[in-house]
């Protein structure tokens, strides 16, 4: 599951891509294990105010480090959440499409990971809201901050809104 570093761009899209029987450059519509359609392809991995800066197509693969090699691990949260939470947000003008004001509805998917030789999981988090879209927020062994959070109290507090699955 895990991807080796020093690869392309899109040698790590397509490893997201791969599970849902895409490649680099193909879009399709799925459906989740709650039955919500869900848009999966290479859109997913544009970074939209950058492509708008510079005029021209912008990924965001390696904007969070080496988080692009959890790819795989993103996809099967998708495919095969360990559970999805919803929950409304309200969305400002600024944010989304001309509204004044407007709610929206984020889903989050979450898995945790059996990573061998580890005392805890790997934790994915792979999130929707028409504020971001999609969004593969994090995938990563939680630690123990310096704060004094445990990791567990982390991974809880990823869990918020309504639990849509499982019921």
């Amino acid at each position: 599951m895990i991807l080796p570093d020093g690869k392309s761009e899109r040698y790590y899209i397509d490893a997201f891509l791969e599970p849902f029987g895409l490649r680099f450059g193909e879009d399709k519509i799925i459906e989740d294990v709650t039955g919500e359609p869900i848009l999966i392809g290479t859109s997913l991995f544009i970074d939209r105010a950058e492509s708008a800066k510079r005029g021209e197509t912008v990924y965001k693969v390696f904007k969070d480090g080496a988080r692009r090699r959890h790819m795989r691990m993103l996809a099967e949260t998708v495919l095969h959440p360990q559970e999805i939470w919803e929950q409304w947000e309200w969305i400002s003008s600024r944010e989304w499409m001309g509204a004044r004001e407007a709610m929206a509805l984020r889903r989050r998917y979450i898995a945790l990971w059996d990573v061998g030789g580890l005392d805890r999981p790997a934790l994915s988090v792979f999130e929707f809201s028409p504020k971001r879209w999609w969004t593969g927020v994090t995938t990563f062994v939680p630690e123990d901050s310096a704060s004094g959070m445990r990791w567990q109290d982390y991974v809880q507090r990823q869990r918020a809104g309504y639990r849509r699955w499982p019921k």
